[in-house]
């Protein structure tokens, strides 16, 4: 995890060698596979380029999460950013009473 000096806010980051998997994989389809797995997601968005920099706090107040893919086809980063306070285990409890009662699991946390 990578914190900072503000209130609320986290990015967690992986870092992945292309040698280190059994089959090829390349940047591009480490993106498809994170996009195709969370396509639908209200609260999920996966992107495949990072715009200057990834602020750890770019979703204060917000139930969202991140996902970035970068790099290139040797060397990959996945970074997840989310407020750690909103998103953390209050948010999460409410979000799966909501889906546990049928409802949108969105309703009343965003």
């Amino acid at each position: 995890p990578i914190v900072c000096d503000f209130y609320s806010g986290m990015a967690v980051t992986v870092s992945l060698c292309a040698e280190d998997f059994k089959r090829n994989v390349t940047k591009d389809a480490l993106f498809e596979l994170y996009a195709d797995f969370y396509k639908g997601e209200k609260l999920i968005s996966v992107h495949n380029s990072v715009d200057g920099m990834v602020a750890a706090n770019e979703l204060e107040g917000k139930a969202d999460l991140k996902i970035y893919v970068f790099g290139n086809d040797e060397r990959m980063t996945v970074t997840s950013v989310f407020d750690n306070l909103y998103k953390g285990a209050a948010g999460a409890a409410v979000q799966n009473m909501n889906i546990a009662l049928g409802i949108d699991e969105t309703y009343s946390i965003i």
